[in-house]
């Protein structure tokens, strides 16, 4: 079992409609179950008292060419004691390896983020993944993901919009994820994300996080995010960009 503890958090992340599940996937070739939590926090107080949570848990079993895993996660934030950040993730996948660095993979997921007027988000999806790592270096990776997922999203009412209700359609799903080694105790990890939608192309969802770890010793390890989401037809009270940086540490065992 792998469990990682965020110790120290700068900046809390922002959601997206673009939940990064590359970053986190546990990318081990161990038979059996394994999985990691993770959990931060951080505050302040005098001029503004500020609080913000959040932890996550990743479940994961894998049986030869086929993995299965679970994630949750959860945010909550306040500000002067008035709540302002709240959201929820579950997300469950299946792949399962057909041919040499090939696999399929389905998928299920759900979420909410109430400062987004986001009350339901379901995705049910699935497509084909890629390992065209050919380095032959452990801590290098290379994937490429394609396919499509059925989306239904909820948007709540609020003063001065227009855009309330519930709106069905059909995304495509790519995605690029790699993992280079800088140095003996350096690395450096991106993801891309695109997500148009299938029925008017104008309506698409990018993100990009590009992650520096930086290893201090063989159980921890400093963590450097720049994440910057962009989405052309946001709720009409949200903005089209988001980026957002973090820093943190890393514990493992």
């Amino acid at each position: 079992m792998r469990c990682l503890l965020l110790l120290i958090t700068l900046v809390p992340s922002v959601a997206s409609a673009i939940v990064n599940i590359e970053s986190m996937r546990v990318d081990t070739e161990r038979e059996g179950a394994s999985g990691s939590f993770s959990l931060s926090a951080s505050g302040a107080s005098g001029n503004s008292d500020t609080s913000t949570a959040a932890l996550g848990t990743y479940i994961q079993n894998r049986r030869g060419e086929r993995t299965d895993f679970a994630i949750l996660t959860y945010n909550y934030g306040s500000s002067d004691g008035e709540k302002n950040v709240d959201r929820t993730l579950l997300h469950l996948r299946h792949v399962q390896g057909f041919a040499p660095r090939q696999a399929w993979e389905a998928f299920v997921q759900w979420q909410k983020d109430e400062f987004k007027r986001l009350s339901h988000r379901g995705l049910l999806g699935g497509g084909l993944r890629w390992d065209l790592n050919h380095s032959g270096k452990a801590d290098s990776r290379l994937y490429v993901g394609a396919g499509a997922f059925y989306e239904n999203e909820r948007l709540e009412p609020r003063a001065g919009t227009t855009d309330a209700g519930t709106e069905t359609t059909v995304r495509g799903n790519f995605y690029l994820s790699l993992q280079q080694p800088l140095s003996e105790n350096a690395t450096l990890a991106s993801t891309t994300y695109f997500q148009p939608s299938l029925k008017q192309f104008s309506d698409r969802r990018l993100v990009e996080q590009g992650v520096l770890f930086v290893e201090i010793n063989t159980s921890t390890r400093i963590k450097v995010s720049l994440d910057v989401s962009y989405d052309s037809e946001p709720p009409q009270d949200v903005k089209k960009t988001d980026v957002t940086y973090t820093t943190g540490i890393d514990w493992s065992f």
